[in-house]
């Protein structure tokens, strides 16, 4: 890929400066600048070269949770903000996919920087705190990628298994033994 440009030295010391925008050297990778000076009536002609690196433009993402505390016939939605750290307001494109673990919840699309995925509880794992990861895939040869956490709980499903055991009349707050084991105290209103 060829770029060029050209600038007037003025004076005694020759020196010029040229100015390359965004975007100018795509993708990131090293290129070899060339510079020349055409012959005059008072010097012959001469050549230099350097280089110049570019780079992906960082990123951030930050990853919520509405709400981060659900049962697990629930659901929740997991929202992704990317910024481009280097060049603001250039906002990045491209998607964001959302795991628990190793387990892929999801994906979205970006659209000015922020999408949202909803999540459903029975898709966690129940009965703890896990941490969903936001990935950013970044941008080809533009943005590099970038990652974000929350942490969301999906507490246990309470399960209620019958007694087999008949402890007579039981006073609402109070407990009742059977043999040597201790019933649970009783805080039903019916």
């Amino acid at each position: 890929q060829r770029h060029q440009k050209t600038c007037t030295a003025t004076g005694d010391v020759n020196n010029c400066t040229t100015t390359y925008h965004d975007r100018s050297f795509q993708p990131q990778g090293t290129y070899t600048i060339i510079v020349t000076f055409a012959a005059d009536e008072n010097y012959a002609q001469a050549v230099g070269n350097g280089t110049l690196t570019v780079t992906l433009d960082t990123s951030s993402t930050t990853v919520t949770a509405t709400p981060d505390n659900i049962n697990p016939s629930g659901s929740t939605t997991l929202t992704a903000t990317v910024v481009n750290t280097d060049h603001e307001p250039n906002v990045p494109s491209g998607t964001v996919a959302f795991t628990v673990g190793s387990t892929h919840l999801g994906s979205c699309t970006l659209a000015a920087g922020t999408c949202s995925l909803l999540v459903q509880g029975s898709q966690l794992p129940a009965g703890r705190e896990d941490t969903i990861t936001g990935t950013y895939s970044g941008l080809s040869g533009e943005i590099a990628g970038s990652s974000g956490t929350v942490l969301l709980t999906v507490p246990a499903d309470i399960v209620f298994t019958s007694v087999s055991h008949n402890f007579g009349t039981v006073p609402l707050g109070s407990s009742a033994t059977y043999g040597d084991r201790k019933s649970t105290r009783l805080n039903s209103s019916h």
